[in-house]
């Protein structure tokens, strides 16, 4: 069963590139480090074989506070090097801490939201493996207008920033599945979701741009249906009222 880790502790992505990671041979889990970087974000994966991906590196300010923490985990982890280093957007409290880590660990990969994501299927050797589905406004299977009106449904207005632009990932390891949509907003959430639901259901959702409101479509939320959601927030930034969780979901904030 996967590991969640919550620490807290004082080149391009070919978005057409799926991470294909390595086949299960040993007996150590699925390690997830959900960091603590105060309104930031930064997630730390480590398969079974000890190939390593990390999702955003927080901020840069305090200088050297993200950056350390993330270290602290990658010494956790017993890692010499990160792998694949993704950068969901352009955002300074999700990629200003590469430069301070880039300084303490080797980074062999470093990815980003250069191109449309793949619809091509994966995994077909591997039971591990994580999966592009969003990014710059694009989704897999979606060829239309994301800010298009749908009947029936509540759409915002269109989002011009980067968060919407966000790379959103699916891990799947086994029956597990992890999805980790980065700062996506309302609009590009509705599409993975209806009127086909192709994300599929989850069991961990870190929770979209850290609980705010323009994010975390309910149709997403349903589509998903996760049993376990993480938020990535701070005290003076997280989430919002209208957060679409059930009685079933349960709720982590992994930053204080």
């Amino acid at each position: 069963m996967p590991k969640l880790v919550f620490v807290i502790l004082a080149t391009t992505l070919s978005l057409a590139c799926n991470v294909l990671l390595a086949n299960i041979q040993r007996h150590k889990g699925l390690d997830i480090y959900f960091l603590d970087t105060v309104g930031g974000a930064s997630t730390l994966i480590v398969t079974p074989l000890g190939e390593s991906v990390l999702i955003d590196t927080g901020s840069r300010e305090p200088l050297h506070r993200d950056a350390d923490r993330i270290y602290k985990a990658c010494q956790d982890a017993s890692l010499k090097q990160i792998d694949y280093l993704i950068t969901t957007h352009l955002h300074s409290d999700h990629f200003g801490g590469i430069l301070q880590l880039s300084r303490r660990i080797l980074i062999k990969c470093f990815m980003d939201k250069a191109a449309p994501p793949n619809n091509d299927p994966v995994g077909k050797v591997s039971p591990i493996k994580l999966h592009c589905v969003a990014a710059e406004k694009q989704v897999e299977g979606f060829g239309g207008d994301i800010d298009a009106p749908v009947e029936g449904f509540e759409m915002k207005k269109p989002d011009n920033t980067d968060n919407a632009r966000s790379i959103a990932l699916v891990l799947t390891y086994g029956r597990f599945k992890f999805f980790a949509g980065g700062d996506i907003t309302w609009n590009v959430e509705h599409r993975p979701a209806h009127p086909v639901n192709r994300a599929g259901k989850v069991d961990l959702y870190q929770i979209t741009h850290h609980g705010l409101d323009q994010s975390n479509n309910p149709i997403l939320l349903k589509a998903l249906s996760p049993a376990v959601c993480v938020a990535m927030n701070s005290p003076k930034k997280g989430i919002q009222p209208n957060l679409p969780l059930t009685q079933k979901t349960t709720l982590i904030k992994a930053s204080i």
